[in-house]
């Protein structure tokens, strides 16, 4: 087994999307600038989904809305191809299209920004905050969320989603900052979310 698989003998990927699109295949960070915009745009839209699967018709329609039913299929085939020579070829491929789905191969291993910033979300909302939740956060979190989709119409409610959700624990990390005596820390927290949101008022009368 090389460095760059799983104990399955498969290729390990991590998909970063908290931020600038970054995606990595074993040890080596794949070029983005190479991928077309529909396909990067697919990786992002498997990557929104904690199942990161979606259906075919779905994703025809967000794509190509305005293309017939065999032109829409078309060029999802097309799209499909490119993205799988992108993430290294191979048979099985990495993104599979089976059962009128389209999603990330589960035989291979995913590790996902959102996925872990997801479950960070559910220790705030449990109270069950720790000290290496929020650095995981500070790390997780590198800037405009799916920055690369900013006016597409199916990102929109992903966006706000992690918008309200990164609001929520960077308010949840300056209380448990000042708990813990850090007034530093927890002003730190806070302009973590003033960046995010230059002109969110609650959080500029903290």
């Amino acid at each position: 087994m090389t460095d760059d698989q799983s104990p399955s003998g498969k290729t390990e990927f991590r998909i970063f999307v908290l931020g600038p699109m970054v995606v990595t295949a074993g040890d080596w960070e794949l070029d983005t600038g190479k991928l077309p915009r529909r396909a990067g745009a697919l990786v992002r839209l498997l990557a929104s989904v904690p199942d990161h699967k979606r259906l075919r018709e779905e994703v025809i329609d967000i794509f190509w809305p305005e293309a017939t039913p065999e032109a829409g299929a078309s060029n999802l085939r097309s799209t499909l191809q490119i993205l799988r020579q992108w993430l290294g070829g191979g048979d099985p491929s990495p993104v599979i299209s089976e059962r009128g789905w389209i999603g990330l191969n589960p035989e291979f291993h995913w590790e996902i920004d959102l996925d872990r910033f997801e479950l960070l979300t559910k220790q705030v909302a449990s109270g069950a905050l720790t000290a290496g939740d929020l650095n995981l956060a500070a790390t997780l979190f590198r800037g405009e969320p799916f920055e690369e989709d900013r006016y597409e119409d199916w990102a929109l409610p992903v966006r706000e989603g992690i918008q309200r959700r990164w609001r929520d624990l960077c308010l949840a990390g300056a209380e448990f900052e000042r708990t813990a005596g850090s007034p530093e820390r927890a002003s730190a927290w806070l302009e973590r979310q003033l960046d995010a949101d230059p002109v969110d008022e609650e959080t500029l009368q903290l």
